[in-house]
């Protein structure tokens, strides 16, 4: 569903900084219904991977490719997209909140109300469809958008971050609706995380990257169906995939750090 072919990005000379490379000879397919993690140091491409699957920038070299075509710039027909940041409008309602993608769309009033009431049920929030951004928590924002994401009806899922600003517990308590989700649609997810822990509850495969210049050091494969409970959490595997993503990780990390002081 997603394929990164032969993939390089490098940033051009800015204000006396020197070019940076940021991805160096990225290939990689994501296949369709697939949950899909990258992890990896801070600066590492992460994002700007994503990014290419969203269409929001080109790769300087290779293609990017999203349902076999190739993208050159967003395509929120097939693409949708869910950030760290809420990206609420603070004047509508929750219920108002998720129409909007809808209402850009054309789609008629009583279609997009129907169809924003089911995503709003699905991420339980159904009975907050008339209460304000300014009267819900972090975590219920978050919900917010990600049925706001959902209702576009996307194949396509890509998520930067999404739990980034919530404290632990309210991270994994959203790990679980969104694998319950994930479990009753057909959707690609491409997710990027820094939690060892969420990228092992969530991810059939995980790409751990390199310091920068980003490349795919490893792909760890996470053999549980979907829906996935927290007794997976206190499981050998569980423990065993997070253990060997710190392992990978560490290494880079000092890599990246030593790197940086250099």
């Amino acid at each position: 569903m997603i394929e990164f072919q032969d993939v390089s990005v490098v940033y051009a000379a800015s204000h006396g900084i020197a070019p940076i490379e940021a991805l160096q000879r990225i290939s990689l397919a994501i296949h369709q219904g697939e949950f899909f993690t990258l992890i990896g140091p801070s600066g590492c491409g992460k994002t700007t991977l994503l990014n290419l699957a969203a269409g929001l920038r080109r790769p300087t070299k290779g293609q990017v490719l999203v349902g076999g075509n190739a993208i050159q710039r967003p395509r929120p027909d097939i693409v949708s997209i869910v950030f760290q940041e809420y990206s609420l409008f603070p004047w509508r309602t929750v219920l108002g909140n998720v129409e909007a993608g809808l209402e850009f769309r054309g789609v008629p009033a009583p279609q997009r109300r129907e169809r924003a009431l089911r995503y709003l049920r699905m991420v339980g929030l159904e009975s907050f469809a008339n209460a304000y951004p300014r009267q819900l928590s972090g975590g219920m924002k978050q919900r917010v958008a990600i049925a706001r994401a959902l209702s576009l009806e996307t194949p396509v899922l890509l998520m930067d971050e999404p739990f980034g600003a919530l404290d632990e517990q309210t991270r994994m308590v959203l790990g679980e609706e969104l694998s319950r989700i994930f479990a009753r649609t057909d959707k690609t997810i491409l997710l990027v995380t820094h939690s060892l822990a969420e990228a092992v509850f969530l991810s059939d495969r995980i790409a751990v990257m390199t310091s920068r210049p980003g490349r795919i050091r490893k792909i760890i494969e996470v053999p549980v169906p979907h829906p996935r409970t927290p007794e997976f959490m206190t499981s050998d595997l569980f423990h065993e995939r997070r253990d060997e993503l710190f392992r990978l990780l560490h290494d880079e990390m000092r890599a990246s750090v030593l790197g940086a002081e250099s």
